[in-house]
C-alpha cells in the first residue's frame, strides 16, 4: 500500500505504472494538489484511490495512452470529486479493461482526440472540453445510471462522440443530451422524459440509403444525415426526440417552423412531429412529438416543398503529393450553382483558409496545387462549396500526412515462429529504443532495449510467450519520442 500526500503538484515525466498487487491512495489537497503524467498510465491491477482525504479534488492529467487490466479499479473514498483527464497533444489510446467507480469525473481536453479500444463505463460525470472520443460497437462508451454529461452544445465543431454513445437508467429526466457527431462536426441529439437505456449514434450519410418512400405530412427529408436511437426493454411513449441542425452542416434551413423530425418505420419515412423549435435558420433544434421508439432511425424533414431544401451537396476530396507538393483534387455533386470553393486546414479547432478557387460552369472535377512549404506531420483538410447566394456547403475532413525525415513502423506476420513476427522500422538515423509489448488490457508481455539502425531494421519480437490476439508495440527513443504500433499474433 502506498500513499501520496501533500499540497504540491506531482509531475511524472515518464509513465505512471501501478503494479498488479499495489493499492495507491492519493491525498493531495488544495488547488495545486494535482498530478501530471507526460507518458502513459498503466494499471496492471490493484486500486488507485484518487481522493482518500477530505475535500480532495485532485486532477490526474494523462498525456499518453491509458491501459488498465480487468482487475484494476480507480475510485475515491472521501467527499471530494477527483478527475481523470486526457490532455495529450496527439491522439490518445484508451484500453481500460478494469473499472472506474464512485464519484470520479472523466474529462476530455485533447484537440487531437482519443480512441476507445475496449468498452469504457463512466460512473459519475463525463466532461467534454476539447476533442472527440471515437467509440464503436466493440468499444462502446457507456454512461452509468448516475452519470451526467457536460458539453457546450452551441459549438458546431471539435467536441463530440464519434460512434455510439450508450446511457443507462434514464428516469424521465427533463432532458439528456447525447453529444454525438462525425467528420469534425457536433450533431447532438437530446431525449426529453426518456426512461430506460438508450444507445445513440450520428450517421453522416444520405438517409435515402435506408429507404426513399416519404409518408404523409412530409414533403422531403434530409439528404445528408440521420441518427439512430436504440431503446432497451419496455417501450416508452412519453419521450420526445430533439434533433439539432446547422445550415452549414444540415443543408439549407430557411424556416425552422416548417422543419419536422422524421422517423423510418414500416419501410417509409414517417412524420414524427414538431412540438417546439429553438434557435433560428442558421442553428437550432426541432422537437418531435412523443415517441414509442419502434423506429430506430431519425432525420430532419420539411413539410413544404418551398422551405428547408436540405439539399444534396457532396464533396469528395483527395490529397496526394507530387514533387514534394500537396495536390488537392475534389469532385462535387450538387443541385446548386457553385460560385467558388474554399480549401481549409483544421488546426486547434479552427478552420484556416488556405485557398479560394473559382468555380467553372458545369465543371465537377477540380485540382489545385499548393506551392507553399508545408510542415511535415499530420494535417486535416476540408473543401467547401459556396453557391451563388453565398451559402456554404462543407465536405468531410480528409487526413494528409506530409512525410519528412520521419520514423515509420509496420508489422509483418506470416505464420508461427518468432522469425515470422517482425516489426519493420524505417528510420533516417540510428537510435536506441526502450520497448514494451503490451496486451490490450495493459499487461506487459515483454520489454527490453532495441538498437535501431539507419534505414530498415527488422526486429523479431519473439512471440513464444504470447497467445493469439492483438497487442501493442510501444517504444521510446533517447529523446523521449513515443512510437506505438498495434500488432496481432496469428
Amino acid at each position: 500500500n502506498y500513499t501520496c500526500s501533500g499540497a504540491n503538484p506531482l509531475h511524472v515525466r515518464g509513465n505512471l505504472r501501478i503494479g498488479s498487487n499495489v493499492n495507491m491512495s492519493i491525498d493531495l489537497s488544495g488547488i495545486n494538489g494535482n498530478i501530471l503524467v507526460e507518458g502513459d498510465f498503466i494499471q496492471e491491477g490493484g486500486q488507485l484511490n484518487l481522493a482518500s482525504g477530505s475535500g480532495d479534488n485532485t486532477i490526474l492529467r494523462i498525456m499518453g495512452d491509458l491501459y488498465q487490466s480487468p482487475e484494476s479499479v480507480i475510485t475515491e473514498s472521501s467527499n471530494g470529486i477527483p478527475t481523470l483527464e486526457l490532455n495529450g497533444i496527439r491522439r490518445q489510446e484508451i484500453a481500460m479493461g478494469g473499472r472506474i467507480i464512485d464519484q470520479v469525473v472523466f474529462r476530455m481536453s485533447n484537440v487531437a482526440g482519443s480512441t476507445l479500444r475496449l468498452p469504457l463505463k463512466i460512473p459519475w460525470k463525463l466532461v467534454l472540453n476539447q476533442g472527440m472520443i471515437t467509440s464503436s460497437s466493440a468499444a462502446l462508451l457507456i454512461l452509468d445510471t448516475l452519470c451526467t454529461i457536460q458539453v457546450d452544445s452551441s459549438r458546431l465543431t471539435g467536441v463530440y462522440i464519434d460512434g455510439p454513445l450508450r446511457k443507462l437508467g434514464l428516469n424521465q429526466e427533463d432532458h439528456f443530451l447525447f453529444p454525438v457527431g462525425k467528420d469534425g462536426n457536433l450533431r447532438w441529439l437530446e431525449l426529453k422524459r426518456g426512461s430506460g437505456n438508450y444507445t445513440v449514434e450520428y450517421i453522416h450519410q444520405n438517409p435515402v440509403s435506408i429507404g426513399s418512400v416519404i409518408g404523409p405530412g412530409l414533403d422531403h427529408i434530409s439528404k445528408l444525415e440521420y441518427w439512430t436511437v436504440i431503446a432497451d426493454g419496455t417501450i416508452n411513449d412519453q419521450a420526445k426526440i430533439e434533433l439539432s441542425f446547422a445550415s452549414g452542416q444540415s443543408g439549407m434551413i430557411t424556416d425552422p417552423n416548417y422543419l419536422n423530425v422524421a422517423k423510418f418505420h414500416m419501410s417509409e419515412w414517417e412524420d414524427a412531429g414538431h412540438t417546439a423549435v429553438t434557435g433560428n435558420f442558421l442553428q437550432g433544434s426541432v422537437l418531435s412529438g412523443t415517441s414509442d421508439f419502434s423506429a430506430q432511425e431519425y432525420t430532419l424533414g420539411s413539410v413544404l416543398d418551398t422551405e428547408n431544401p436540405l439539399p444534396l451537396t457532396s464533396i469528395s476530396l483527395e490529397v496526394k503529393e507530387l514533387s514534394g507538393k500537396p495536390v488537392f483534387s475534389w469532385n462535387v455533386i450538387t443541385d446548386e450553382k457553385p460560385d467558388h470553393f474554399n480549401l481549409y486546414e483544421k488546426t486547434n479547432d479552427q478552420s484556416i483558409l488556405v485557398a479560394r478557387i473559382s468555380a467553372v460552369d458545369r465543371q465537377f472535377k477540380y485540382t489545385w496545387i499548393d506551392n507553399a512549404e508545408m510542415n511535415s506531420g499530420s494535417h486535416l483538410f476540408m473543401v467547401s462549396m459556396v453557391d451563388l447566394t453565398g451559402h456554404e456547403y462543407f465536405g468531410m475532413l480528409v487526413p494528409y500526412h506530409k512525410e519528412g525525415a520521419s520514423v515509420r513502423l509496420s508489422w509483418v506476420s506470416s505464420g508461427p515462429g518468432s522469425e515470422q513476427n517482425q516489426v519493420l522500422i524505417y528510420s533516417p538515423n540510428p537510435d536506441v529504443w526502450t520497448y514494451e509489448i503490451m496486451s490490450m488490457e495493459g499487461r506487459v508481455i515483454k520489454k527490453g532495449v532495441l538498437s535501431v539502425g539507419k534505414d530498415l531494421t527488422r526486429f523479431s519480437i519473439g512471440t513464444e510467450r504470447m497467445s493469439r490476439g492483438k497487442y501493442f508495440f510501444r517504444a521510446t527513443n533517447v529523446k523521449g519520442r513515443v512510437f506505438v504500433l498495434p500488432i496481432e499474433k496469428n
